[in-house]
């Protein structure tokens, strides 16, 4: 075998390992997406993991998820929408995810005011 047959097969190895690697990370991005729909605890997990893999488009999608379910316990101010409330801060807070975790401690403190009102 010719040194320029030995390159083109390296080549051809890497170009492989690249696509295998990208169809890899496409795969586990819809996984990631899909997942989203089964409820909060997922949607929390899988912005933890959009974040670790550098996914800025599904952290930002999975954030605006998340605000808006906190908006819709918020704005219903039942008991049912303090319960989700208590779920997303309990699952964001174990998942160490303080900003997300801030934003239900806001939003419960909005729904006691209104209560109160």
């Amino acid at each position: 075998m010719s040194q320029t047959e030995g390159l083109l097969d390296v080549e051809q190895a890497v170009s492989t390992f690249i696509r295998a690697a990208s169809s890899f990370e496409e795969m586990r991005r819809d996984e990631v997406r899909a997942s989203f729909e089964s409820g909060v605890a997922n949607i929390i997990l899988g912005k933890k993991l959009a974040e670790q893999w550098g996914w800025q488009d599904i952290t930002a999608e999975a954030r605006a998820l998340l605000q808006h379910k906190i908006h819709q316990a918020a704005e219903g101010g039942t008991a049912d929408g303090v319960k989700t409330l208590a779920d997303i801060h309990n699952h964001a807070a174990y998942s160490q995810l303080g900003e997300i975790a801030d934003l239900t401690k806001q939003a419960v403190d909005h729904v006691i005011e209104a209560a109160t009102s």
